[in-house]
């Protein structure tokens, strides 16, 4: 294809030019090579990066992407991304005997090294909130990526990578992110939240569920059906939080009384853990329930003067957005990592991190304000 291209334009195939093809020629196998290789363990096996098999078939693609980016001396962040795309559509391309499973799984690890660049790119003015003397964006893998998963997992080794389990989650978080960043100057409304969720979990797995055909994610407003969460004190409730959420008309929105006096929660036994679940509703009235938070936000944001009144309101609207669950899956991804960092940045504070973003379910309000100072904290000091 390549020299094709040359040939036509009436250039000449010079000896760098073809040896360039031969490298491409000899890099496609290679993709293909690993794409066979785990073939069939894909369709028998986890691959998740948690277990051992996962982590080795992640470790495989990485060498393949070095070796890549090495022999085409492929430096900046544009001219790897421009690698990535092609061996996207390598993978992509790659026999019909190839199963999708293990296809989807390498072009989601592709695609989130694509978005990673992507980011480092971002010169956003409250992202130089991060940019110090010792902190710069040239290796998102050290740093982006933080913005879109639990603190909890900071540290360790494999963390960016921590929920894999539902291939293709960073991809579609730091995409989602990106987009967040690009458009932060627009006004929050039911269908650009819709935008920021749909991007989030586009393409990615529900679970890691062994077999050919990954199962993916719902876009879009939930439609006609219910959807919840589990609920445990210190977990993503605490009584503060619970009493709030008690007080308020909201509660009766709900299809089961989640804020009874005799709470008791036993660790370890699934039936005895409570929920709380949201009653069915149409795509349109979720859209609908989603403008009217929003709504009272705008009003409530505009009268909102001291810094800590305005970061009341900004937790207010994503704790009501988390607790309707107007998506069938990836609510709280949507909310803690991508609203509230756009509602921050538009009201000029830095975005944030959470150590545990399950607190928006129904810690309380102060509570999570808190928990927004305690991030800045955090994440100013990567």
């Amino acid at each position: 294809v390549l020299l094709g291209a040359e040939r036509d334009a009436g250039r000449p195939l010079t000896g760098a030019l073809i040896g360039q093809a031969v490298t491409l020629a000899d890099s496609a196998i290679a993709v293909q090579n690993l794409c066979g290789d785990w073939n069939d363990r894909a369709n028998a096996e986890s691959l998740s990066p948690r277990t051992g098999t996962g982590l080795q078939a992640l470790a495989e693609f990485q060498v393949v992407c070095a070796n890549r980016f090495e022999s085409l001396a492929a430096y900046t962040p544009q001219e790897r991304s421009a690698v990535l795309e092609g061996m996207i559509q390598e993978i992509r391309d790659s026999p019909p005997d190839i199963g999708a499973a293990i296809k989807h799984r390498f072009e989601a690890y592709a695609g989130l090294k694509i978005e990673q660049f992507r980011f480092e790119q971002n010169t956003i003015g409250p992202l130089e909130y991060y940019r110090g003397d010792d902190l710069e964006f040239e290796d998102p893998n050290e740093t982006g990526w933080k913005f879109v998963m639990d603190g909890n997992f900071h540290d360790e080794v494999l963390g960016q990578y921590h929920f894999e389990n539902e291939a293709g989650y960073m991809r579609g978080m730091l995409r989602a992110f990106n987009h967040m960043i690009a458009t932060v100057a627009e006004p929050l409304t039911a269908d650009s939240y819709r935008e920021l969720h749909d991007r989030a979990v586009d393409g990615v797995r529900e679970s890691d569920d062994v077999g050919p055909i990954p199962r993916l994610m719902k876009l879009g407003y939930r439609d006609g059906v219910s959807v919840g969460f589990r609920v445990a004190l210190g977990s993503n409730m605490s009584v503060a939080g619970r009493n709030e959420f008690r007080a308020r008309p909201k509660v009766n929105d709900y299809g089961n009384d989640i804020v009874r006096d005799n709470w008791i929660v036993i660790p370890g036994i699934a039936d005895q853990q409570d929920r709380l679940d949201t009653l069915a509703k149409s795509a349109e009235e979720c859209r609908g329930k989603a403008q009217e938070i929003i709504n009272q936000y705008n009003i409530d944001i505009a009268a909102a003067e001291p810094e800590d009144e305005k970061l009341n309101v900004i937790a207010r609207c994503c704790q009501d957005l988390d607790q309707y669950h107007l998506f069938e899956d990836g609510n709280l991804r949507t909310v803690a990592f991508l609203t509230m960092n756009k509602l921050l940045i538009q009201n000029d504070f830095p975005p944030t991190t959470f150590m545990n973003p399950n607190i928006v379910d129904l810690y309380s309000i102060p509570e999570i304000v808190a928990e927004i100072r305690a991030g800045w904290m955090t994440a100013s000091g990567w």
